[in-house]
């Protein structure tokens, strides 16, 4: 036992197969196979990832309560909700004015918003 400079060229080790060759033979051989035996699934899920995914864009509920609260406690009046104790993070009216601009323009939450405010007038 001594020092080498290059221990693969001093201690020379038999390879049995060549590991390429073998990755190849058996990937091309594997997806043949399932080409051959799930071809109408593979299709099926082509079709499904070329459909274009509408996104859906929600808030946290946390938001939401807090859009609700200042639209039902301060109407449309920015400083008055800037100054109101459940604004927690001390939002600007400015923050406070765009938070619920996105909150309206997301029908989903807006629409039952303004829904569950029909039922309560009434």
């Amino acid at each position: 036992m001594g020092i080498s400079a290059d221990p693969n060229a001093t201690i020379k080790l038999r390879q049995a197969f060549d590991e390429d060759e073998v990755i190849e033979k058996v990937s091309t051989r594997s997806i043949q196979k399932i080409r051959k035996e799930k071809g109408h699934v593979v299709k099926e899920l082509e079709e499904q990832a070329n459909v274009p995914d509408k996104g859906v864009f929600r808030l946290p509920d946390n938001e939401i309560d807090f859009c609700t609260h200042m639209l039902d406690k301060h109407g449309d009046d920015y400083k008055a909700m800037a100054m109101d104790k459940k604004n927690y993070y001390q939002d600007t009216p400015k923050q406070i004015r765009k938070k619920i601009l996105k909150f309206k323009s997301i029908p989903e939450h807006y629409n039952t918003y303004l829904e569950s405010r029909k039922k309560t007038v009434n």
